[in-house]
């Protein structure tokens, strides 16, 4: 009996061999999905606070550009309202206009 064994022994060698291999190749390959897709996750969720912070610094931007027109506004109705009331020559109101925009425009942060 013990030669029996022993003939077959070199044929269930590869096969027990193989078995092996595919066991752990499936396990291995389990490891890696889950490696994977623990990866997929941190990169989406990291894709959604960036764009998070990036909507909240637009919208920031965005309220202070908003604030600077209307102030910028409201200082050319000041402007407009001081010329239309006493100008002598249309001229010389027209250029202290210019002048004084362009100060307006030149003001840090704006």
């Amino acid at each position: 009996m013990n030669e029996q064994i022993l003939a077959y022994l070199p044929v269930l060698s590869p096969v027990v061999t193989l078995i092996v291999v595919y066991i752990g190749v499936l396990a291995q390959n389990r490891y890696v999905d889950v490696r994977v897709s623990d990866l997929q996750r941190y990169i989406d969720q990291r894709f959604t606070d960036t764009v998070a912070r990036l909507e909240a610094l637009i919208r920031a931007e965005t309220g202070d550009l908003l604030n600077r027109i209307e102030r910028l506004e409201s200082e050319r109705r000041v402007i407009d309202e001081g010329g239309a009331r006493g100008s002598c020559s249309g001229h010389a109101h027209s250029a202290r206009e210019v002048r004084t925009r362009e100060f307006v425009l030149a003001l840090p942060g704006l």
